[in-house]
């Protein structure tokens, strides 16, 4: 044993997060709970049987009461999984991230595209269809907001600062 004190190893600290990281993050709870807010709302919709009635006239279905319920039932049904669903791809995105795992910044770089994909069918259909254009004007107003949170989560998923961030191992992983 010697007299003479041993340096202590040197520990690496985290390095500090950026701030487009945390901005990120906040975005995403953010997104899901718009997400969230715009599937409640459309929720009452799949159970108004004079609009599921009068897209299956549109269609020249003829409807009866069991076709029309059986209708209600599988938008209701629709609605309900693809909240849980979207919940749970949010709920992945968002561990991901407060783990600083890169995946996580792919996987929501893939989902935010995909879902302005599919804003951007939205509007173009909502000028093609009657039925669809009379959505009221707060849904729009919702849809507007997602689109333009989702643009700047991109913004930032893209950026160097995060992506540099997110590919460098954590010392605490």
């Amino acid at each position: 044993m010697s007299n003479y004190p041993v340096a202590p190893e040197p520990q690496e600290t985290a390095a500090p997060e950026p701030s487009k990281f945390a901005m990120l993050k906040k975005l995403t709870l953010v997104s899901a709970a718009l997400y969230l807010i715009s599937t409640l709302v459309s929720l009452p919709a799949a159970m108004d049987n004079s609009a599921i009635r009068e897209q299956m006239e549109m269609s020249g279905t003829t409807v009866d009461d069991a076709m029309l319920q059986a209708a209600q039932g599988v938008a209701i049904g629709t609605a309900i999984a693809t909240l849980v669903v979207g919940l749970g791809l949010y709920a992945l995105v968002i561990i991901g991230l407060y783990k600083r795992k890169n995946w996580a910044r792919v996987l929501g770089i893939i989902f935010a595209i995909l879902s302005l994909v599919g804003f951007l069918i939205g509007l173009f259909a909502s000028g093609l269809m009657p039925t669809v254009a009379s959505t009221s004007v707060f849904t729009t107003i919702l849809g507007i907001v997602s689109a333009l949170v989702t643009v700047y989560w991109l913004v930032l998923a893209f950026s160097s600062q995060v992506a540099e961030y997110l590919r460098k191992p954590s010392p605490l992983a």
